[in-house]
């Protein structure tokens, strides 16, 4: 997290912490993350047939970026997430570089 941390300061992206939620700020708009270890699903089903539901941890940690328009990158064998920080950023940078530009049209079209 501090790799990222210090990445995303360098870009100019703040932290903001509100109603208990992770932000990442920029152009004065706002994007959810979250950091977190993965967990799995898992279904059993009884004799009788009734299922139900267990969730198992991975080893595995999963990054999340967005509340409605979700996008996440995890961890496996080849890559870690440690090495997609670059492309974090990017993405997230690209996303709100995106909305500025729509905002900034609408304010135009507005007057």
């Amino acid at each position: 997290m501090n790799i990222f941390l210090n990445n995303m300061e360098q870009r100019g992206m703040k932290i903001k912490f509100e109603y208990g939620r992770c932000n990442i700020e920029l152009y004065n708009q706002t994007i959810e993350i979250n950091l977190r270890q993965k967990y799995h699903r898992l279904r059993t089903e009884n004799d009788r047939g009734w299922s139900k539901q267990e969730f198992v941890k991975s080893n595995k940690l999963e990054f999340l970026t967005g509340l409605h328009n979700r996008k996440s990158w995890l961890d496996n064998e080849k890559i870690r997430i440690e090495e997609r920080i670059p492309n974090i950023l990017d993405y997230i940078e690209k996303d709100f570089t995106y909305w500025r530009d729509v905002r900034k049209q609408q304010a135009e079209e507005k007057n």
